[in-house]
C-alpha cells in the first residue's frame, strides 16, 4: 500500500511524532547510534513506514473486530482439523494485518490464507517450515524474485510480530503470506483463462485444487479448506443477526 512521497506524509508524520513521541524518539536515537550521522531522508522513511502501518492498522480495525468476534466465539476448525481455541486466536491477532494486505494488493479473501495457514504450518508453529521441500507459512515453492515482488509495497508487515521472521527461520512470516496469496491469484486467473465459462465458485475450487496439488476428480482438500471459508462467513452472517451464543465477546483486542 502506496501513501505517496514525504511532501504527502509531511502532516501524518507530524502528527505521528506528537501521538508517538517515545517511539519516534527510539527510531531516531536507533538511527544515530554509535555516533553515525542521522540522515534525514534515512529518518523520514523509517517514520514514514510507520506512519504507513498505523494506517493501515487503524483502516481494517473495524472488520477486524467483527471476525474477532467469530473466531472468539466458535472452533473455526471443529471437525476438519484439532488446533487449540487459543492458537486459533492467537494467529488471527497475530496474522490477520498479514492476511488483509494480501487481500488489497491480490484480490484474494484473506480467509483463503487464514484456513491454508491452519492447515499448512500450523499458523507458523511448525519447527521446520522447509522440512516438505516447500517455503514459508503458506507452503509454496521457493522462487526469491516472486517473493520478492509479493512483499514489494508492504515490506512495513515486517515490524508487526510473526512467529516466522530472518532470524529463526531465514524469511518473514509475512514475505510468505503475501507470496501465497499471489500465487493463489494466479491460479484463479489462469483458471480463468482455461475455464472461461465456468462460474467463479468452480474458478475458485479448481485454482485452489491446484494450489493444493490435488487430484482435479475427487473430494479435495481444496473444498474442504473452501467449506471452512463458507462456515467462517455463514457464522458471521448469523452473528449479524443476532442468532450466535457470545463467548468471551469481552476480551480485548490484540491486534497491534
Amino acid at each position: 500500500m502506496q501513501i505517496g512521497n514525504s511532501f504527502v506524509i509531511i502532516f501524518p508524520v507530524i502528527d505521528y511524532l506528537i501521538m508517538n513521541r517515545k517511539e519516534a524518539i527510539r527510531t531516531i536515537a536507533g538511527l544515530a547510534m554509535g555516533g553515525m550521522l542521522v540522515r534525514p531522508r534515512q529518518v523520514m522513511a523509517e517514520i514514514s513506514e510507520q506512519v504507513e502501518l498505523q494506517f493501515f492498522l487503524n483502516s481494517i480495525r473495524p472488520e477486524y473486530n467483527n471476525w474477532r468476534n467469530v473466531v472468539t466465539k466458535n472452533d473455526i476448525f471443529g471437525g476438519f482439523k484439532i488446533i487449540p481455541r487459543d492458537l486459533q486466536l492467537a494467529s488471527f491477532d497475530m496474522y490477520y494485518p498479514m492476511y488483509k494486505a494480501g487481500e488489497e494488493k491480490y484480490k484474494i479473501d484473506w480467509k483463503w490464507a487464514f484456513i491454508f495457514h491452519a492447515f499448512e504450518t500450523g499458523f507458523s508453529t511448525a519447527p521446520n517450515p522447509r522440512a516438505s521441500g516447500f517455503f514459508g507459512p503458506l507452503q509454496t515453492s521457493f522462487n526469491q524474485q516472486e517473493i520478492d515482488n509479493a512483499i514489494n509495497g508492504w515490506t512495513m508487515l515486517r515490524k508487526l510480530p510473526q512467529r516466522y521472521t530472518l532470524e529463526n527461520v531465514g524469511f518473514y512470516d509475512c514475505d510468505g503470506i503475501m507470496d501465497g496469496m499471489g500465487r493463489m491469484r494466479s491460479y484463479v486467473d489462469e483458471m480463468r483463462v482455461r475455464e472461461p465459462n465456468s462460474p467463479q465458485f468452480e474458478i475458485e475450487k479448481l485454482a485452489l485444487r491446484w494450489y493444493c496439488g490435488d487430484d482435479y476428480t475427487k473430494t479435495s482438500f481444496a473444498e474442504q479448506r473452501l467449506e471452512l471459508v463458507h462456515r467462517m462467513n455463514r457464522i458471521l452472517q448469523a452473528d449479524t443477526m443476532g442468532k450466535t451464543l457470545v463467548d468471551g465477546i469481552n476480551q480485548p483486542s490484540q491486534m497491534p
